[in-house]
């Protein structure tokens, strides 16, 4: 590459920044906490941030230390239709906070791999329908989501959100605080 050629890609890479925008936060908690299991409290286990541009992602953060390591801190969302966003959202849960049964189901499917204790996802990562409902399953008996919309419109709508329910998850929407005005 030459010297033209990467101060033009430093150049597009901001302004893809630029015209990127955070729209919301999916938070990932334990779906019972504390000694007596209580479902009113929330323990943040990690959270991922829906950046939309051009190639919408999750900038996925885990609580640290993460309890499983994963090659990259982000997933793409190929398409931008509330199947899709729900296929990524099931992905991002089974490869940063699934347990060894969503890791042996996404291993044998060859979206992920095991190098040196550390979750590879593939490059090409594609869950079939059978994969989603199982993961679904063991998923939402171990996590509930908190989904904060920061801005609108956002891949998180109400399609989603429906969806991620039909799939058996709790999920609670919270919206960004409003602007005060100060007089």
């Amino acid at each position: 590459m030459s010297v033209v050629d990467a101060n033009l890609d430093v150049r597009f890479q901001k302004a893809i920044d630029m015209t990127s925008s955070s729209t919301a936060i999916l938070t990932v908690s334990p779906k019972h906490v504390g000694a007596w299991g209580d479902t009113n409290l929330w323990r943040i286990s990690g959270s991922a941030q829906l950046v939309e541009n051009s190639i919408p992602y999750w900038l996925v953060t885990p609580t640290q230390p993460a309890e499983h390591q994963v090659n990259r801190d982000s997933l793409t969302i190929e398409t931008p239709h509330a199947e899709t966003v729900v296929e990524s959202i099931l992905m991002l849960l089974a490869a940063w906070f699934g347990g060894s049964r969503a890791e042996s189901l996404l291993v044998e499917t060859h979206n992920l791999t095991i190098e040196d204790n550390t979750r590879q996802i593939a490059p090409y990562w594609e869950l079939s329908e059978s994969t989603q409902a199982t993961l679904a399953s063991q998923l939402a008996t171990q996590v509930r989501l908190g989904v904060t919309l920061l801005d609108q419109p956002s891949l998180i709508d109400n399609r989603a959100l429906e969806l991620l329910r039909g799939h058996g998850f709790e999920v609670t929407v919270f919206s960004a605080a409003l602007p005060v005005h100060h007089l």
